[in-house]
């Protein structure tokens, strides 16, 4: 299992809809919405490279995300 924690930046006049589609990413809690256009997540994956592909693909390639910013990734073999 791979948690990974993230600062997913997000154009303000998009904020509702980009967290909308963020929570609809199955692997993706939201946990709080700071400043007006930080969105704090969490990822969990399987391995390594479905986590790679969340946090490098799924979430840049939302609608209003501006970047995806890792803060912690934990390994559990």
């Amino acid at each position: 299992m791979v948690l990974t924690s993230v600062v997913i930046y997000v154009e303000p006049a998009q904020m509702e809809a980009a967290v909308e589609a963020i929570r609809a990413v199955e692997e993706v809690t939201v946990h709080d919405v700071l400043e007006g256009y930080k969105v704090v997540a969490l990822a969990e994956a399987d391995d390594v490279q479905k986590a790679h592909e969340i946090i490098g693909q799924s979430l840049p390639s939302l609608p209003g995300v501006l970047g995806v910013y890792l803060v912690e990734a934990h390994y559990d073999a």
